[in-house]
């Protein structure tokens, strides 16, 4: 759907969407338990699609007033490993984290599994999962647009990995890292002392904060040191309770909208303690001068005349290009964001469409070597691709908000990727935008 976006002036308060990254990561720490209650599971497509896939293998799954209930109806042991189908056949919607670690569970109920790669998932390069998963002696083989995973899951393999190979991205270590805990709940493995060594781990916060959402669950402990991790068994229950976590990606583009407030806009909810990656954007807003209030349950930005140009490294943080970038826009003088070789494998070009959209819309973005330099200015209007991305629709839709004249974005609906209230919740801010009638 083509949506007509208008210069808007954002005022307001909102609360932050939920985390798409907390409620996978608590679904997929589901499967060797009794039982888990999990509270305001967000709609997203992302998320959706992990809990599309737990109700195809054997677990009971009840929803009920806002609230996800999952037990585990199949115990898996030493020997039966890979026996509850002989194939398993399943989609992950266009979801990076899901594929990159289901890679590691699904071999727990069988020894061939294929998954079916939609839209911008057809495009991505995941070559890189037949190392890692021959670790623990699986096979991984992509034809076209389907990847297959074959082969009997070593459990004792575990044991005996010296050293990880470099990954691209930290999905594969928190994947292996849930794989190892539900091995050490189900009583396959004893973990305690259970040590592994990573040559590099890119995007260290997501990795913390799989940690993170392991403790709450109480299915494993994880020290890391350095680049070691170690760790030690969980907690069996009957019955946990976990509460998914507001976005900090996600409510980037409301802080985005927010620094031209013409008042005050109020962001709500969001953890100030939390291990996501995205919480960095705090660091931005504190150092570009804006009237800034920060306390436990809400963040204030009140009207700032001027804003002061940044440098900001995002190698651990690439998700956060799109909305720095609209902020950069907003700032005076030339601003960098540092760690461009991150946005390859993304569901866009991510670093050709910043610079390709930007530039048409009179917004000044270039790259040198593994830096993008942004230039303050307002945005011209015209229509503009958002390149089948959910962070490039959602950012350019704000760019276009603090700019002169409107923009028409060809495709709105890649926004339920993460962030499916997020016109609605604009529009409660101010922003002005009509669907264009095919």
């Amino acid at each position: 759907m083509k949506m007509l976006i208008e210069p808007s002036i954002f005022s307001g308060e909102i609360c932050a969407p939920l985390s798409k990254s907390s409620g996978q990561r608590y679904l997929l720490m589901c499967l060797s338990q009794e039982r888990v209650q999990i509270e305001d599971l967000g709609d997203d497509a992302d998320t959706q699609a992990v809990l599309a896939v737990l109700k195809q293998l054997p677990l009971e799954i009840e929803e009920k007033e806002g609230k996800v209930t999952i037990s585990s109806k199949w115990v898996v042991n030493k020997e039966n490993i890979g026996t509850w189908k002989d194939e398993i056949k399943m989609e992950v919607g266009e979801s990076g984290f899901a594929l990159r670690s289901l890679v590691f569970l699904l071999p727990l109920y069988s020894k061939r599994v294929e998954i079916r790669l939609q839209k911008s998932l057809k495009n991505r390069d995941f070559s890189e999962m037949q190392q890692l998963l021959a670790l623990l002696d699986l096979q991984y083989e992509r034809k076209e647009d389907i990847i297959i995973i074959s082969g009997e899951l070593s459990w004792k393999k575990v044991f005996e990995i010296e050293t990880i190979p470099d990954v691209s991205s930290s999905q594969y270590v928190s994947g292996l890292l849930i794989l190892i805990a539900h091995l050490s709940q189900w009583g396959v493995i004893d973990i305690n002392n259970l040590v592994l060594n990573f040559n590099s781990i890119p995007s260290m916060p997501y990795v913390m904060q799989t940690m993170e959402h392991l403790k709450n669950t109480e299915l494993a402990f994880i020290e890391l040191r350095g680049k070691t991790f170690s760790f030690k068994n969980g907690i069996q229950k009957l019955e946990k309770k976990v509460k998914i976590e507001r976005d900090w990606s996600g409510a980037s583009f409301l802080f985005a909208a927010a620094v031209k407030t013409n008042s005050e806009v109020v962001i709500r909810n969001l953890d100030l303690f939390s291990k996501q990656a995205d919480k960095k954007i705090l660091e931005v807003l504190q150092n570009i001068g804006l009237h800034l209030s920060i306390e436990l349950e809400k963040i204030t930005i009140r009207k700032t005349e001027k804003r002061s140009a940044f440098h900001v490294d995002l190698t651990d943080a690439p998700d956060l290009f799109p909305a720095l970038a609209v902020i950069a826009s907003t700032c005076k003088g030339r601003s960098v964001l540092e760690g461009v070789h991150r946005l390859k494998n993304k569901e866009s070009d991510r670093a050709f469409a910043i610079v390709e959209s930007f530039n048409k819309l009179g917004i000044s973005v270039d790259i040198q070597d593994d830096l993008m330099l942004i230039i303050g200015g307002e945005s011209k209007g015209g229509l503009v691709e958002s390149y089948g991305d959910h962070r490039m629709a959602m950012a350019l839709s704000i760019l276009a908000a603090h700019g002169i004249k409107q923009i028409e974005l060809d495709s709105s609906e890649v926004i339920r990727k993460s962030y499916p209230d997020f016109f609605i919740h604009m529009q409660s801010l101010g922003m002005q935008y009509s669907e264009v009638k095919e």
